[in-house]
């Protein structure tokens, strides 16, 4: 066919969302438009907030405000550094985003991430079981998302610079569908109600498996909220 999405009409709300369909139907694209590494040939892509603001990618150019999350996409599986703590992964994605130096809001940050996630900060990456290894990709994707600097506006000073955090939002290409269903219920089980509900976020979950995220142990959390069917690049259902 000419075109991998064809005339699409799609809003998805705060929560969790699982994209389906055969294989070449759509739903990866969905996830690169939103993440902005494709653009599309008509229409535009728009990623808003209640206070206001938006990103929008576009047939006619981009545009783009800081006070937004940042799209995040997790396709890959690949191993994390050895040796090093939990602590010091996170703490880096931090620094990084914040650029600042202050360490009172990234001690406080860290221990909010422990406690949804359920990791030990002192446990080191080479040690974790399944389950870990998706929830520490899981909050390091968060915070890449969600924490940034922005100016308060009264001057240049770097003392003034304040931390932003929306909701993250968190691209899932087939991420997890080859886990088993208990790896996958931890994870779900276990944080994407505080990621959807307390943060705010989005998890846009494109899987040829969705039994992994609707079985008894993930239904009821921050499981399926809605799902979208693709078919040729068309839009079948949304329920």
């Amino acid at each position: 066919r000419e075109y991998a999405l064809n005339n699409i009409t799609c809003t998805l709300e705060n929560g969790v969302v699982l994209l389906l369909g055969a294989s070449s139907s759509g739903k990866s694209t969905i996830l690169k438009l939103v993440e902005g590494i494709e653009r599309p040939s008509q229409g535009h892509v728009r990623i808003g907030c209640h206070g206001g603001g938006n990103i929008l990618f576009g047939d006619d150019g981009d545009y783009y405000n800081d006070f937004l999350a940042k799209p995040i996409l997790l396709d890959d599986r690949s191993p994390l550094p050895s040796s090093v703590t939990i602590q010091s992964y996170l703490m880096d994605c931090i620094t990084t985003a914040t650029l600042s130096s202050s360490s009172g809001f990234k001690e406080v940050l860290l221990q909010e991430v422990s406690r949804v996630f359920g990791v030990s900060l002192e446990q080191t990456l080479d040690k974790l079981s399944p389950s870990e290894y998706y929830k520490v990709r899981l909050a390091h994707a968060c915070l890449k998302s969600s924490v940034q600097p922005f100016w308060d506006g009264s001057n240049d000073s770097h003392c003034n610079r304040q931390l932003h955090l929306p909701g993250p939002i968190l691209l899932l290409d087939e991420w997890m569908d080859v886990e088993t269903s208990q790896v996958v219920g931890n994870v779900v089980s276990s944080c994407w109600d505080t990621i959807v509900q307390e943060w705010g976020g989005i998890i846009i979950c494109v899987t040829h498996k969705p039994h992994l995220f609707l079985n008894g142990k993930t239904e009821g959390t921050g499981s399926a909220k809605r799902k979208v069917t693709l078919s040729a690049g068309k839009i079948l259902s949304m329920v």
